[in-house]
């Protein structure tokens, strides 16, 4: 098709081809969408073969019902599931899944890894739970810990609670508030000593137990 034959269809024995031979030329599927003439779909020859559909609010969809959705609206991108569960899976051995955002200088960085080598979940950035939300640790989260709104709480519902260190001589540490616009220790487990310390306000020590 062309007087220089610069668009082709054909079957090469085994594949249907269509093939647009001028250098960098692109590749549109143009539809019409209520009486206007829409660009669909853009093949940029220049950019890799770059798929793009260039219309805000053109959704692509996959399965029967358009169960998944990916678009962008002018303002903001959304990936959008309507039915099961959405599964994001990496099945490259020791490899991670990453996700990034913007680092307040121009740039991006990790801010959460799923580290498939290690087999762990790497929190790069600080991580701010809003009040009356529990982080819960154990299978039935046995130990919320969760600030309400005033107070600060940790609580234990199965066994013991138990606080320890297993650094070699150093020290589990109790501090409150100094009266005085700072703080200071109140209770020290001294590891090295292998005794107790309650510093204010008689600076009593305990012996070894």
């Amino acid at each position: 098709i062309g007087v220089g034959g610069d668009f082709l269809l054909y079957h090469d024995g085994t594949n249907n081809v269509i093939n647009t031979v001028t250098q960098d030329a692109d590749l549109y599927f143009v539809v019409n969408d209520g009486g206007s003439t829409l660009n669909a779909i853009q093949i940029d020859a220049s950019d890799v073969g770059a798929v793009k559909l260039s219309n805000d609010n053109q959704k692509l969809t996959v399965g029967a019902g358009t169960d998944w959705r990916v678009f962008h609206d002018g303002t903001d991108t959304w990936n959008q599931n309507l039915t099961g569960h959405f599964y994001i899976a990496n099945y490259a051995d020791d490899k991670d899944l990453i996700l990034m955002s913007d680092n307040g200088s121009g740039g991006v960085t990790a801010y959460l890894t799923l580290d498939g080598s290690a087999e762990r979940t790497v929190f790069d950035k600080h991580i701010r739970v809003n009040d009356n939300v529990e982080v819960q640790i154990g299978s039935a989260g046995d130990m919320p810990i969760y600030h309400n709104g005033t107070n600060s709480l940790i609580d234990n519902y199965t066994g013991s609670l138990i606080i320890q260190t297993r650094a070699d001589d150093e020290d589990i540490i109790l501090k409150s508030d100094d009266g005085s616009g700072g703080v200071t220790a109140y209770l020290t487990l001294d590891g090295s000593a292998g005794h107790l310390n309650l510093t204010p306000p008689n600076n009593v020590g305990i012996g070894e137990t």
